[in-house]
């Protein structure tokens, strides 16, 4: 099991601050993700809450994740990165094929693509773009991208895009790692069918496993080899090192933590002042001595 340290906050020198101190005490990654804007007024159902409605208020900072992890990855020798997830079906394909290109060749193969589909139908209407053939254009927007980035003269003719012959160069040297969001069956199914693994937001460990059975099983079923499938995921109920084997054993292969969560150090360590930073640093070093060095 590796391990991808997830970090959200407004301090931009922290996140290298972080990165540095994650990359000598063995975390493999780092993830951030991503808000484009808040929409004051909002009607539809948040996924994640009981209650439906989002926790956070409008003025929560969020840091765009496609200009900070190619930064952060440039400062770092072996440290991946990825967001956690782009919100790619209020993205142009051509444009953010050009911007994962560029991550990827400047982290020398250290960039994965994590995307999903916003759950909140305003973003859609702001940004002008369809909500009802969402799932149509992150399908077709998943293969420009894959097209895009080979640094070959590609077109695409599909149902939402139409493409004529063009050119990105140069190409990634390998592959882009795409790795799908979401716990709804559709997108289980499709991160199964399609991408390079999964992530998925904090569960507890019991439904973490559950997913990873289901989705090694969609894997199989659609006559692909689950052993190259990632499975990113966090669990907010795993503290100790049986945890982590446990969800190692569920087939999980990258563990997403927040470690300054875990230890309720959010009123320190949450505000991006130096002191917050500091916690968080050391935070990570102790979940990297009693965790990480056991795998």
């Amino acid at each position: 099991m590796r391990f991808t340290l997830w970090n959200t906050g407004a301090d931009t020198d922290e996140f290298f601050a972080l990165a540095d101190a994650a990359e000598t005490t063995g975390w493999s990654s780092m993830c951030l993700n991503e808000y484009v804007f808040h929409p004051v007024e909002v009607n539809s159902r948040y996924p994640y809450s009981p209650d439906g409605k989002r926790f956070w208020a409008t003025d929560t900072p969020y840091l765009d994740p496609m200009t900070i992890l190619p930064a952060v990855a440039a400062r770092t020798s072996t440290l991946r990165v990825y967001p956690f997830v782009t919100k790619l079906t209020l993205r142009d394909p051509l444009l953010l094929a050009n911007q994962v290109r560029t991550a990827s060749l400047l982290s020398h193969g250290r960039f994965s693509l994590g995307v999903g589909m916003s759950w909140m139908r305003e973003e859609y209407e702001i940004c002008g773009i369809d909500w009802d053939n969402r799932r149509k254009r992150f399908l077709e927007t998943i293969e420009i991208i894959r097209l895009a980035t080979t640094g070959d003269v590609v077109e695409y003719h599909g149902e939402v895009f139409d493409i004529p012959a063009l050119q990105q160069s140069p190409g990634v040297p390998s592959p882009i790692p795409i790795l799908l969001g979401g716990h709804q069956p559709w997108s289980i199914r499709t991160a199964a069918a399609v991408a390079d693994g999964w992530c998925g937001v904090p569960k507890e460990m019991s439904e973490i496993e559950t997913t990873a059975k289901d989705l090694l099983m969609q894997v199989e079923k659609a006559g692909r080899d689950a052993s190259a499938f990632e499975i990113h995921a966090g669990a907010i109920d795993a503290r100790t090192v049986d945890d982590y084997r446990r969800l190692a054993d569920a087939g999980i292969t990258d563990a997403i933590v927040m470690p300054w969560m875990a230890e309720n150090l959010a009123d320190s360590a949450g505000s991006g002042m130096a002191s917050a930073t500091a916690a968080k640093t050391d935070s990570l070093k102790r979940f990297a001595d009693e965790i990480i060095s056991n795998f």
